[in-house]
């Protein structure tokens, strides 16, 4: 399994990738409409998998990147 890039990685690409939209804009990103998803759907990373519990959850780990859920308790 490929564990993907660090979150040091994703970071700066995220960095790099709005630097990237603000000289594409000319702003500093001021006017966005965060309630149309479309336009600001790249500023949030995808889900990977939804874990659906009927329940209520009482805790839960994550790993030291906070990229994956370790345990679950319900």
């Amino acid at each position: 399994m490929d564990p993907g890039p660090s979150l040091e990685e994703r970071i700066a690409k995220r960095r790099r990738d709005r630097e990237q939209r603000e000289r594409d804009n000319g702003g500093d990103g001021g006017d966005i409409n965060w309630v149309d998803y479309s336009s600001v759907a790249d500023r949030f990373d995808s889900i990977d998998h939804l874990i659906d519990l009927h329940g209520h959850i009482i805790g839960m780990g994550l790993s030291p990147d906070h990229r994956y859920v370790s345990r679950l308790a319900h």
